[in-house]
């Protein structure tokens, strides 16, 4: 059975076909880090505990910006973040194993948890650089900075309604 999508399919960007789970064997690797991959991940940690998050805290105390919505994004982000920063951490692994599976006479089958679509429908539409590879913890740590991070002062809900009432009474008189 192959799903239908003319546009993407006429590209050779994608196809997708129904598979038969029968005689499959589903495998969860544990992954041990390596010293390079460790490092990665304690810099991120720093990253996101001791520069972001308390930018963000400044950022909404000097902005008066609702906490309560942006603390929501930033952990979202905070956890899309790092489920990608783990999956990609054991991608060499997966290749090491899908070799061999291969070379074993085996049918591999990956299963991906995250794509990255929509980092590259947002680069291709940027008219980004293509050549190097998009890295999807960057376009999480970016799109949350564009998309939440508060950098106006918030309106001031009593001056608004004080505002409004004015220029109703001045209507009212006009």
């Amino acid at each position: 059975m192959t799903s239908d999508c003319p546009p993407h399919q006429a590209s050779g960007s994608y196809l997708s076909r129904g598979l038969s789970y029968r005689e499959a064997e589903f495998e969860l690797a544990t992954v041990p880090l390596t010293f390079e991959q460790r490092a990665c991940f304690d810099a991120a940690a720093h990253f996101w505990s001791d520069r972001l998050l308390p930018a963000v805290e400044t950022a909404v105390a000097r902005t008066q910006t609702a906490a309560g919505r942006l603390a929501q994004q930033a952990w979202s982000a905070h956890q899309r973040f790092f489920k990608q920063l783990c999956v990609s951490c054991k991608v060499p692994a997966l290749v090491e194993r899908a070799r061999a599976a291969q070379a074993d006479g085996y049918a591999v089958v990956i299963g991906l948890q995250s794509t990255g679509e929509a980092a590259l429908e947002k680069a291709i539409a940027a008219d980004a650089d293509l050549r190097a590879p998009i890295s999807l913890c960057r376009a999480i740590v970016l799109g949350f900075l564009e998309a939440h991070f508060p950098v106006t002062k918030a309106a001031d809900a009593k001056l608004d309604k004080e505002l409004n009432r004015a220029e109703e009474t001045v209507r009212a008189h006009n």
